[in-house]
C-alpha cells in the first residue's frame, strides 16, 4: 500500500512501511532540501513490493534490465541462505539453545530448488523495478540498506536513469568489507560519528547527510536498554551476534564462536542463551 507525505515542496512516497518510516522520511527531506530540487523522494524496501505490482508481461519485455545484475543478487542469495543454513543445523544439533532463524524456509528438500526460483524471482524484479522507475521518474531513490535485490538494483538503474541513490543508515555500520564499493551515490547518516565513519570509507563529504535518529523518541529505545539490567528479565546474557547479512566472518569461524559463547553461558546459572542471525531484526 502506498503512502504520501507532503514535506514542504517534497512528496515522500512509501512503498512499504518500515519502522519509524515518517519520522525518518522527514528527516531526510529536510537534510536533502537545501541540496537538492527534487519534487519527490521514492523510497522502497522490500522487493515483494516491486513484486506485487501489477505490470503486464508484454510491457515488462520492453523494458532493458542486465542478466548479469540479476545473476550477481542470486549468487549473493545463495551465499547468504547457504551459510544460514549451515548454522541452522549445527544449532538444532545441539539443541540446547532458544532459537530464531528468519531463514528457516531453507529446508534441505527444498534447498536445490532455490537457484532456479530465485533467478526467475530476480530477473523478473529487476525488469518490474525498471519500469516503476521509468513511469514515477522519481529524483530520489533510497534503500537502508548496501545490499540485497532492491538496493543494488536500484542503485545501478538509478544510475541508468541518471537518478540519484541514497542509502539511509539505521545506525548500524553495515559497510561490507567484500563489496569493491558503495553502489548507492549519497548517504543519510543519524550522527557525525557516522559521518567520519563513512567519510574514511571514501564517501565524499557533500554526498553524507546528517540527519539524526528518529527512533530516540521511540519506545524501542527504552527496551533496548532494559535488556542489559539483570533484574529486568529472568534470564542474565542476550547475545545478538551478526552472522548473516554482511557478516563477514566465515562458515567456521562462526561455529566456533558460538561454541565459545555456548560454553560460557553454560557455567551461568539461570542463563538463557538468546541467538539471532540477521542484523537487521530488532532486539525488541
Amino acid at each position: 500500500m502506498k503512502i504520501f507525505v507532503e514535506f514542504d515542496h517534497f512528496k515522500v512516497i512509501f512503498v512499504e512501511n518500515f519502522p519509524n518510516s515518517a519520522k525518518l522520511s522527514s528527516k531526510v527531506a529536510e537534510a536533502l532540501q537545501e541540496n537538492t530540487d527534487a519534487s519527490y523522494l521514492f523510497i522502497a524496501t522490500r522487493e515483494s513490493v516491486i513484486n506485487n505490482i501489477d505490470i503486464e508481461s508484454s510491457v515488462l519485455l520492453d523494458t532493458l534490465c542486465p542478466l548479469w545484475l540479476s545473476v550477481k543478487l542470486v549468487l549473493h542469495q545463495l551465499i547468504v541462505a547457504s551459510f544460514t543454513y549451515s548454522i541452522h543445523r549445527y544449532l538444532i544439533k545441539k539443541g540446547n539453545v532458544d532459537f530464531w532463524c528468519s531463514f528457516s524456509i531453507f529446508h534441505k528438500q527444498e534447498f536445490p530448488l532455490v537457484t532456479a526460483k530465485s533467478l526467475m524471482r530476480a530477473v523478473g524484479f529487476c525488469w518490474k523495478l525498471d519500469h516503476v522507475i521509468k513511469i514515477y521518474s522519481p529524483k530520489v531513490i533510497a534503500s537502508t540498506s548496501i545490499y540485497g535485490t532492491f538496493a543494488r538494483a536500484s542503485a545501478i538503474l538509478a544510475r541508468k536513469y541518471n537518478t540519484s541513490s541514497l542509502l539511509v543508515q539505521h545506525g548500524i555500520l553495515n559497510y561490507e568489507n567484500y563489496e569493491s564499493k558503495i553502489l548507492q551515490k549519497n548517504i543519510a547518516v543519524w550522527g557525525e560519528r557516522d559521518k567520519r565513519f563513512w567519510l574514511k570509507n571514501g564517501i565524499r563529504p557533500e554526498n553524507i547527510y546528517v540527519t539524526g535518529s528518529p527512533k530516540f523518541d521511540d519506545i524501542s529505545q527504552v527496551k533496548k536498554r532494559d535488556i542489559n539490567r539483570n533484574d529486568s528479565y529472568s534470564f542474565k546474557v542476550a547475545y545478538f551476534p551478526s552472522l548473516t547479512g554482511g557478516s563477514t566472518i566465515s562458515e567456521g569461524n562462526a561455529i566456533r564462536m558460538l561454541e565459545v559463547v555456548m560454553s560460557a553461558t553454560a557455567s551461568i546459572p539461570g542463563t538463557q542463551l538468546i541467538i539471532k542471525t540477521k542484523q537487521e531484526d530488532s532486539s525488541d
